[in-house]
């Protein structure tokens, strides 16, 4: 029997659901911000997947989420005098791994785990426009630390439905290129040969994301 009562109490302590997130998304090199012929553009993406929600205790719990991630970065500058537009996508599957500390208004915290899937990027002025699959340029994963705070509804059986704020910055140099589709390396060597600092050295790629998601879970 009491072997019995402990599975029964855990179950009651698992919640399993879905989410859904609207996000601003950025990829953030020092490359393209101190350069003044590129500039971002706000952009926003989104998230999407499953949440697995273990109570520890009344207050403490771990959440984990599988997610299908969209960021997407735009951008405007000048490219040889010519006005130009462009816009980075990556398609990654994250997976967060967050302490939570509260019961119907709770923070959250922990380390999101990210893989690469796709990377395409668009370059598009008055005379020309090009689209490439850029995946090989960017690391095949990613690495993040996230914060967030949720409120959750109670009604019917068991049932939840979340309303949270997720901030989420990623820790690794996802390389990458620029606004105007150039590699670290592709810099390093135009400065090489044309004699001129295009901050190479400055060309690190970081992702952050904040956003507003919605949620249902169910207590089994």
């Amino acid at each position: 029997m009491s072997v019995l009562s402990s599975v029964a109490s855990f179950s009651q302590n698992v919640n399993l659901g879905a989410k859904y997130a609207v996000n601003s998304t950025w990829l953030l090199n020092k490359q393209v911000g101190e350069d003044n012929n590129q500039s971002y553009t706000m952009t926003f993406g989104h998230d999407f997947g499953g949440i697995v929600h273990v109570k520890l205790a009344e207050q403490f719990g771990i959440k984990s989420e599988v997610l299908a991630n969209t960021t997407i970065q735009k951008y405007s500058g000048e490219l040889s005098g010519i006005d130009y537009k462009s816009v980075i996508e990556l398609k990654t599957l994250d997976v967060p791994i967050m302490l939570t500390v509260g019961n119907k208004f709770y923070f959250e915290a922990g380390f999101v785990f990210s893989f690469i899937n796709k990377a395409e990027y668009e370059l598009s002025a008055s005379n020309f426009s090009s689209y490439e699959n850029v995946k090989e340029n960017f690391e095949e994963t990613n690495n993040a630390i996230a914060i967030g705070l949720v409120k959750s509804f109670e009604f019917g059986d068991g049932f939840h439905f979340l309303m949270g704020l997720r901030a989420t910055k990623g820790v690794k140099d996802i390389k990458g290129i620029n606004s105007m589709g150039y590699t670290k390396e592709e810099l390093e060597n135009l400065e090489l040969t044309d004699y001129i600092d295009f901050g190479a050295d400055e060309f690190k790629t970081s992702s952050l994301t904040v956003g507003l998601y919605v949620g249902l879970t169910l207590a089994l």
